[in-house]
């Protein structure tokens, strides 16, 4: 058995020095992992904690006191963060559009981001330009699109999105996708119904031990000098993963790069956590089991200041022969041996998945919900809609069985990932902005003009096209290819054998494996394009709809849905202007003007 040792790369991985720009403000009494990624005018209030893999970018950003940002979320752009504030692990938060916009506009008026005092984001959450008000709850991975607002004291459900220019009225509690009011002028006892706290009540709690923590000389940026690492001979973990805490690590375990691992976690044999994964808090994870990249793990609710509130799993346990695909959040959740995940989901707190269970994509688990053996579950929130449900059925859903996936990658697996991990053979043109905290490693290919922003990871066989932006916390893993002036946004993964044609706008959060996408297409926010699935040229995957395996977007319809339906047909210029708020096919040559016009003003200089 080949034998590895645990090197971190301290130099790449510590990121204090982006910290001292010109812009960039933080109170003596906040807490900041080293890791954090600066970028822009940045100003952050006392007492608040910022966890390890957090992206700032942007010429405004104001957090203010008593705020928690978790682990991997990234903020970009213009946006007001009000005090005691908590925005969950792998969060996306965008200013929005800038106002006079190219084209036949529809946003003659900058968007605005801003969240109010003492609201909860929940993990996984997508925001563009939106405005939220005070004391409101917001649910596992939802999506909110441009000029979305939200008035105070709201609950927003699990995986509910909204659609451009949308308003949901105060003290509403509202679900689904677009979302809609079910109850207005709610009540305490409801709000606590619906989402088990009362986000001032849990702020309070949190503002209270923050500072505390400093009281007592505590910090996410000291949290690491109490490391104690169990790591096996035979396992391989990744140079830029982070580890703190009490870590066990079984034999032929893989931990790939940007994982995080903070807490008392114990992962067993011949398991594989893949690219910016996040485990938090008390967890096991059985052998045998793989977590795809971009999910998040989170043992309690508000783990990092020790606020535990009812109703949550703690310790959480992950069983063997697990498979947990991409951009899924779990929090104070549990699952039995042999269940499966799909990709952008989620199991809220006190919820257990069954022995042999499978969740649909883009679906989540309601809190303290159980879903039952060899069952099926599908929807926001996720209902049984099979039972007994065999091999053949897995592989009709997800394109594969998860049994036999796992069957195929263990074998030398932490052997085959040291041995990709040694090769660079990189060819980037000159003429490329790449921003700091990018992590390059195997045959990778950036063409002319081409922007990276902070913190994407780029492992395999990737070819970004000309004139092409990659936005912050991206990452990619396998057989990419992207094509000319291409958006991709932030905390998107790409898993596979994946390729996106020209002029593509691939939105916030959207997950993508083994897929096809043609010229001018467009998988939206917090989406799912699953395995071996096509979205064919201007088509659009909308936001939260699950692209199931083997599934297709024909060209200029619109799907939506769990699982995708075609909801428009014929779509011109127009009507995508009107779904989108903008025009990708006008934008994305329009700004790659502006990055060319960047990346040569840099050079002169």
């Amino acid at each position: 058995m080949s034998t590895f040792v645990y090197e971190p790369d301290l130099q790449f991985l510590d990121n204090s020095c982006t910290r001292q720009g010109e812009g960039i403000e933080i109170d003596p009494t906040a807490e900041i992992h080293p890791n954090v990624l600066f970028r822009g005018k940045v100003k952050i209030g006392k007492h608040c904690q910022v966890e390890a893999g957090v992206v700032f970018a942007g010429d405004g950003i104001t957090i203010g006191d008593y705020t928690v940002i978790k682990a991997n979320a990234s903020l970009r752009g213009v946006m007001t963060i009000g005090n005691h504030v908590m925005i969950g692990e792998q969060v996306n938060i965008e200013g929005g559009r800038p106002g006079d916009y190219i084209g036949t506009a529809t946003s003659l008026i900058a968007d605005k981001a801003i969240i109010g005092d003492g609201t909860i984001i929940g993990p996984g959450t997508v925001m563009h330009g939106t405005q939220i008000g005070q004391n409101t709850y917001v649910g596992i991975r939802c999506a909110f699109d441009y000029n979305t607002r939200i008035g105070d004291n709201c609950v927003i459900a699990n995986g509910s999105g909204t659609v451009v220019d949308q308003i949901i009225p105060c003290d509403s509690l509202a679900a689904g996708n677009p979302a809609c009011v079910l109850a207005a002028d709610i009540d305490d006892d409801l709000r606590l119904k619906s989402c088990g706290v009362l986000p001032q009540e849990v702020m309070r709690k949190v503002a209270y031990r923050l500072k505390e923590r400093h009281q007592e000389g505590l910090s996410v940026a000291n949290f690491g000098k109490d490391t104690q690492l169990n790591i096996a001979p035979g396992a391989y973990v990744h140079p830029t993963a982070i580890l703190e805490g009490k870590i066990t690590i079984g034999e032929n375990t893989v931990i790939d790069a940007g994982s995080i691992l903070i807490g008392e976690i114990t992962i067993g044999n011949d398991t594989n956590v893949a690219i910016n994964t996040v485990i938090k808090g008390d967890v096991t994870i059985g052998e045998r089991t793989i977590v795809k990249s971009h999910v998040s793990i989170d043992a309690s609710r508000g783990y990092g200041v020790d606020i535990l509130m009812g109703g949550a799993c703690n310790p959480i346990a992950i069983g063997k022969n697990v498979f947990i695909d991409q951009s899924t959040n779990l929090r104070g959740s549990s699952l039995e041996d042999s269940v499966t995940v799909g990709q952008s989901s989620g199991c809220d707190f006190g919820s257990l998945v069954q022995e042999g269970a499978c969740i649909g994509s883009v679906s989540v688990v309601a809190a303290n919900n159980a879903i039952g053996k060899n069952t099926f579950a599908e929807g926001c929130p996720a209902k049984i809609i099979k039972t007994d449900i065999t091999d053949l059925q897995r592989k009709l859903y997800y394109g594969f069985v998860p049994t036999e996936m796992i069957d195929e990658s263990i074998p030398d697996q932490a052997k085959k990932r040291a041995e990709q991990a040694k090769i660079k053979n990189i060819q980037i043109h000159p003429d490329t902005l790449i921003e700091h905290g990018v992590w390059f490693e195997g045959n990778i290919k950036i063409g002319q003009y081409v922007w990276i922003d902070l913190g994407a990871v780029f492992t395999g066989d990737v070819e970004i096209g000309y004139n092409s932006l990659v936005r912050c916390n991206v990452s990619f893993h396998g057989k990419v290819k992207v094509g000319k002036q291409t958006h991709l946004y932030d905390q998107i993964p790409f898993d596979g054998e994946c390729v996106v044609g020209d002029y593509c706008w691939m939105n916030h959060g959207a997950a993508v494996s083994n897929a096809t996408i043609g010229e001018d297409a467009s998988v939206s926010l917090s989406a799912a394009a699953d395995y071996h699935s096509t979205v064919a040229d201007r088509a659009i995957v909308s936001n939260r709809t699950a692209l199931n395996a083997g599934g297709t977007a024909f060209e200029m319809t619109r799907v939506e849905g769990i699982p995708a339906r075609v909801v428009d047909r014929f779509m011109d210029l127009r009507d995508r202007q009107l779904y989108f708020g903008v025009s990708p096919r006008l934008w994305t040559p329009e700004q790659g003007k502006w990055i060319e016009e960047d990346i040569i003003s840099r050079r002169k200089i």
